[in-house]
């Protein structure tokens, strides 16, 4: 079990004593600020980090959301010596795996062990569960910043793929700002039904493939789930979908704890019912890093991550890719879309640039500012034939 430490000087030297005494240990990484542990997170990666309360200068809380957003897969424990409902509330909301108060026993390094456990256990749930009912194919398509221009890719080569089958189904997952309903709803179609309508049937296990066919948008053989534009109804089907809800740890007391029976691992229900339904599954994501977006990464049986070719895209599409790794996710699983090139921003990829992507699947997109007017007027046949050709190769990744 691979340790990191995030912690005072107050509290280094008794904690590193206790944890020797877990004989399977190894402390690869000690450091006293924010920072520096998630540099050590990243680079290290390890099982565990086990982190002070009072880390300066943003605190434990700010980095166990951080360790919780971008490396899953780390079970993040926190020290305090203050307990309170409000301090439990906090690091419930952060993803934090077990709260443990000074000084430490040997219930606690059992405490320690069975969040590592849990939390190596839930990911292999997540993935292996949707397998279990594997017959279809998932893609999620991710993006690390808003204006790459993923959602005309996702819808793209959907269309590309609709005109020569029927079994291709495209939803939106940017719960909060999707904007696929531009591309696809008519003006006259503003009542429309949306995924947010589908909330209680995911959250009681019941999806039927007709009710999904009920509130599927339809333009020729192109099957789209569209998210919800009302921001009530999507802030409930955040919470509905959010994979962490139902995942209570048994460290917060019963009086502050939220009823989860009715939020079950629903983003995993709704994606294993997709793969089940459809031979076609493409998963259009938030253009971050949140609890849907990274479960649907998961779920999938591939990604495709969208960038353009400006420097901080690169950068942190650089970080999205190191993201996805950690997730588990093989080379051979993941394609790259570097869109709008030669456009007139200006930015050339370099060849030093394209380094950060070796070893994967990249397919480069000319820019083709055309093609999302045309989107948004309902034609979903592109002009250039530069650009039909690029996402013709997208669709083929997609396939598989």
């Amino acid at each position: 079990m691979r340790v990191v430490l995030a912690l005072t000087p107050r509290t280094a030297e008794a904690t590193v004593g206790w944890l020797s005494q877990l004989a399977d240990a190894q402390v690869v990484a000690s450091v006293a600020d924010v920072a520096a542990a998630i540099r050590a997170a990243f680079e290290l990666g390890p099982d565990v980090a086990i982190i002070d309360a009072a880390i300066p200068p943003s605190g434990a809380i700010a980095l166990a959301e951080r360790l919780g957003s971008e490396l899953p897969a780390i079970a993040v424990v926190l020290v305090s010596e203050q307990q309170s409902a409000g301090l439990y509330r906090q690091a419930l909301r952060s993803g934090v795996a077990a709260v443990l108060s000074p000084p430490l026993d040997a219930q606690d390094l059992d405490d320690v062990r069975a969040a590592v456990a849990s939390r190596h256990e839930r990911m292999e749930r997540i993935r292996a569960g949707a397998m279990a009912a594997r017959r279809g194919r998932v893609v999620a398509v991710a993006a690390p910043k808003d204006g790459a221009g993923k959602t005309v890719i996702a819808l793209s080569a959907a269309a590309a793929l609709a005109e020569r089958r029927d079994d291709v189904l495209l939803v939106d997952l940017d719960v909060q700002f999707g904007d696929l309903s531009a591309y696809v709803r008519s003006p006259d179609d503003a009542s429309a039904p949306t995924l947010a309508d589908l909330s209680s049937l995911i959250s009681a296990g019941q999806l039927r493939k007709d009710a999904v066919e009920s509130v599927v948008q339809r333009r020729g053989r192109l099957r789209v789930l569209l998210a919800p534009d009302d921001p009530f109804a999507a802030d409930d089907l955040s919470v509905c979908l959010s994979p962490a809800c139902p995942l209570v740890p048994s460290f917060v007391p019963a009086s502050t704890r939220p009823d989860a029976g009715m939020r079950g691992h629903a983003i995993h229900e709704l994606v294993t019912f997709l793969r089940s339904a459809y031979a076609l599954t493409i998963l259009d994501t938030g253009a971050a890093i949140n609890d849907i977006s990274l479960a649907a990464l998961s779920l999938a049986d591939a990604a495709v991550l969208v960038t353009t070719g400006a420097p901080t895209h690169m950068r942190n599409a650089g970080k999205l890719l190191e993201v996805v790794h950690r997730m588990g996710r093989a080379r051979d699983e993941i394609a790259i879309v570097v869109n709008r090139v030669g456009g007139a921003d200006g930015w050339e990829v370099s060849g030093e640039a394209m380094a950060i992507f070796e070893g994967h699947r990249v397919v480069e997109v000319p820019d083709d500012r055309q093609a999302a007017r045309d989107l948004l007027g309902g034609n979903y046949r592109p002009r250039s034939r530069a650009f039909k050709s690029a996402i013709e190769h997208v669709a083929e990744l997609m396939e598989g």
